[in-house]
């Protein structure tokens, strides 16, 4: 993973919130079906059972549905799907599933999940297989992000389409910090100046944080991505982050990089 060298700015502890299904189902193959409400980046906590003689769990992991309500075991483009079989544990009252890494977004480039963390896949739904006697109001989708204040903003007009475009857009904003930095979703995870500057202005006006905003600009300034014209959004983002925050010190700090990012100055 790149380094920063230079001072950056403090980010928090990235946060796993345990969400409990919207709903569930036992299918009638005996495959227990889980519905989270939303798509998250993180895992599946699956309670252990008692006087049971399974030493494994079959769970698999999606973010769409096929025409029967079931999750959708080859979608198309980049949606997502996985299988996992792991051991069960004996000595806890609940299993974390382990995700593995994945080849295309683990790579030297990308930014990679804290240890203490592990990976994350995307997934709203989950079935487990023979899920009978598993409690499934027990099962849990740990969500990965960053410190996000839910009542910070709020909107709501008689438009339901217009509140759900809302809701929408808001989430997804939380939903992404799950690296620590605005990366491009789950595809490589790495950071892009302009997708940056338009997350920064997003997230801006809904949460009163700019410690993740910050740090993006300043990990981008050091580790900057290949295309010319994306890079010039950085003095766009170190103003944004000046204008809102009135603190100057990551401004002085990389002053130089940004004159060079400068159109005007590259001309003069």
């Amino acid at each position: 993973m790149p380094t920063t060298t230079r001072y950056t700015v403090t980010r928090k502890s990235l946060q796993q919130t345990e969400t409990p299904p919207a709903a569930t189902r036992l299918e009638p193959d005996k495959t227990l079906f889980v519905d989270f409400g939303k798509a998250a980046f993180g895992t599946l906590l699956v309670p252990s059972q008692k006087d049971s003689k399974r030493d494994s769990v079959v769970v698999h992991l999606g973010e769409q549905l096929n025409p029967a309500g079931r999750i959708e075991r080859s979608p198309a483009g980049t949606i997502r799907y996985l299988r996992l079989e792991q051991e069960l544990s004996r000595d806890a009252a609940a299993t974390r599933i382990i995700i593995p890494p994945d080849k295309r977004n683990t790579g030297p480039a990308a930014v990679t999940m804290p240890p203490e963390i592990g990976e994350v896949f995307p997934f709203r739904y989950a079935e487990i297989e023979n899920g009978v006697g598993i409690e499934a109001a027990a099962i849990r989708q740990i969500r990965v992000h960053y410190p996000f204040n839910d009542d910070a903003s709020s909107f709501d007009s008689p438009a339901g389409v217009l509140n759900a475009v809302w809701d929408l857009c808001k989430y997804s904003i939380k939903a992404t910090t799950f690296c620590g930095v605005y990366v491009d979703g789950d595809r490589e995870r790495i950071p892009y100046e302009g997708d940056a500057y338009i997350n920064q202005l997003g997230h801006y006006c809904i949460d009163c944080e700019y410690t993740l905003a910050r740090y993006t600009h300043e990990y981008l300034i050091q580790n900057p991505t290949w295309p010319t014209e994306w890079q010039l959004h950085s003095v766009m983002m170190a103003w944004a982050d000046y204008l809102y925050t009135g603190e100057r010190i990551s401004l002085e700090t990389f002053y130089d990089d940004l004159c060079a990012n400068n159109p005007e100055e590259a001309l003069s």
